[in-house]
């Protein structure tokens, strides 16, 4: 990947000259990767993460083992942003949301306010009611890993559809290539299954062995907020499920298991219990 970005270092120099857009994109590229660090809010603070991770450590060698990775996707939004020759945010309408058609999108608070957008809540000291998160989203350098991406389940589902439809937009627009979409599915690295997470990664989706699938997905979440996305792409259905407070794992498993089920065939598994 150093391809795009020369300047993209590491605290294993080593390591960092070897890791592949691919690693990046299944989660096995090996550097610790919780890393929300703040850079500003500027159009340049995808660019200055990647200088303050620099010194980052190396947990394990890239490609040798799946490990969950914030970071390696915000340096695929820099990828982006040196190959559109714009800001992550900017890049995402143009090229993504505005050709799908999606309405309703926000990549930062100052958009969100345009919509009706929700804020997100969070368990109550006291046990009582849920309460008003104290921020409404997380910081702008980490968004290429989604943390400030807003849409409706509308406009999420709609994504999903041009992935179903083989790469092509509602208006009949080419957005990826077949290869590029079966890529994305094709497994590339088994994984625990944990029953949220799947079975195995492809390139950014996350791949689920369920019965009656195969089925593709992807979860998020932010300060109080949730979300679920699944796919069964030969069945044609896509779900959404969006949730801003609450108990949103037991919520995703009530809804999502009996809508899979009646319009796809799917049985979504019970998570594991403790023995």
């Amino acid at each position: 990947m150093r391809d795009y970005v020369p300047a993209f270092s590491l605290g294993d120099a080593a390591a960092a000259a070897a890791i592949t857009t691919r690693q990046l994109l299944s989660h096995v590229s090996g550097f610790e990767g919780d890393l929300f660090i703040d850079t500003g809010a500027a159009d340049d603070c995808v660019e200055k993460y990647l200088e303050v991770i620099a010194d980052t450590p190396q947990l394990f060698a890239p490609g040798e083992r799946f490990s969950y990775n914030n970071a390696a996707f915000v340096v695929l939004g820099r990828i982006v942003e040196v190959l559109r020759e714009k800001p992550f945010h900017r890049a995402l309408h143009e090229h993504l949301a505005d050709p799908l058609g999606l309405t309703h999108v926000a990549t930062d608070a100052s958009e969100a306010i345009m919509f009706r957008a929700a804020l997100g809540h969070l368990p109550a000291e006291d046990g009582g009611e849920p309460v008003p998160a104290p921020v409404w989203s997380l910081v702008r350098s980490n968004a290429p890993a989604g943390a400030m991406l807003a849409m409706t389940a509308r406009d999420l589902v709609t994504y999903a559809r041009m992935h179903i439809d083989g790469g092509i937009a509602p208006d009949g627009t080419r957005m990826l290539s077949p290869e590029s979409v079966a890529a994305m599915q094709t497994r590339q690295v088994e994984v625990p299954d944990f029953g949220l997470m799947g079975s195995a990664w492809g390139l950014g989706w996350s791949l689920y062995d369920w019965a009656g699938g195969p089925v593709i997905g992807h979860d998020g979440g932010t300060i109080g907020q949730s979300a679920f996305l699944r796919i069964v792409p030969e069945a044609g259905v896509a779900v959404a499920i969006l949730t801003n407070g609450g108990t949103p794992i037991s919520l995703y498993l009530r809804l999502m298991t009996k809508i899979l089920d009646e319009l796809a065939g799917v049985t979504v598994p019970s998570l594991p219990v403790p023995p």
